[in-house]
């Protein structure tokens, strides 16, 4: 991920499954543009872990944005847990 973003930080990751997948969150910027990257990571055949889909807030004058998004995420896992 590094190679595609002029810089970017990992915040964290939390295992996904039981095959080596990652979710891994990062803070990211591209030309300027700063951005929340929260991106799935999967093991391929050669046990390199690599990027797959995933969704890129943008930060500059939406942070509501990015708040309302984990807020959303929260709210439907507390309505699947019960």
């Amino acid at each position: 991920m590094a190679d595609f973003w002029d810089k970017y930080e990992l915040i964290g990751e939390v295992a996904k499954g039981d095959k080596g997948d990652l979710i891994r969150i990062g803070v990211a910027s591209k030309n300027g543009n700063d951005c929340i990257d929260v991106r799935n990571f999967y093991m391929d055949k050669t046990d390199q872990i690599l990027p797959g889909k995933g969704i890129t807030l943008p930060i500059k004058g939406s942070i509501d944005l990015a708040i309302e998004v984990s807020d959303l995420i929260r709210k439907a896992a507390t309505r699947m847990a019960k």
